[in-house]
């Protein structure tokens, strides 16, 4: 991983990163993720460019209390632009995520209040946004999701809800172009119940 932010054993885990740019440089590595934010808390990240990077732009796991996220923008990572697992209290605010390889993700059993709000997310090469695993109590509110499932037209969805609870969506806006075509806007599938 090109950042990984870990908490010390004895510290509060709460942290500020703002007015940054991560340059994966896949073309020379094979693997990492661009930003890794593990096991913190109460914390601000702000004004961050995550580009070319082999894996993730930004990986977010095991965050416990209110993590606040405004001006991300990633763009042309392989693996995806970013994944929240089992992580409390998430907010993505004004966001930009473009041309990535795989789904964004939204997963894990305790995974929940996750928020994303005001956001552009663009030909990614399957899913705009793959919710699973249990996650619940998730909201995504006035998000563009267009021209997903570039690597295979009719396969994948805007957002895909497989075994997760209480997801509500609203004003958002979902399109196909003809650069991609989603299968479906939203996708709700398996044991998933009682969304918006």
């Amino acid at each position: 991983d090109i950042i990984k932010v870990v908490p010390d054993g004895d510290a509060e885990g709460m942290i500020l990163l703002a007015n940054f740019m991560i340059g994966g440089n896949k073309a020379n590595n094979t693997s990492g993720n661009g930003l890794v934010l593990d096991g913190i808390r109460d914390s601000i990240i702000e004004n961050v460019k995550m580009v070319y990077c082999p894996g993730l732009g930004l990986k977010i796991l095991d965050c416990k209390g209110m993590l606040m996220l405004r001006g991300i923008h990633i763009e042309y990572c392989d693996g995806g632009g970013f994944q929240i697992q089992n992580s409390v209290n998430v907010h993505m605010h004004h966001f930009e995520v473009l041309n990535n390889g795989f789904s964004n993700k939204i997963n894990g059993s305790s995974c929940f209040k996750a928020k994303l709000t005001d956001g552009w997310i663009s030909a990614m090469g399957r899913h705009g946004i793959s919710i699973y695993d249990g996650a619940f109590d998730i909201k995504i509110h006035n998000v563009t999701i267009d021209d997903c499932s570039t690597e295979a037209d009719n396969t994948f969805d805007a957002i895909e809800l497989v075994d997760v609870t209480n997801v509500k969506i609203s004003e958002c806006w979902i399109k196909n172009t003809a650069t991609g075509q989603m299968r479906y806007g939203v996708n709700e599938q398996g044991t998933s119940d009682n969304n918006e």
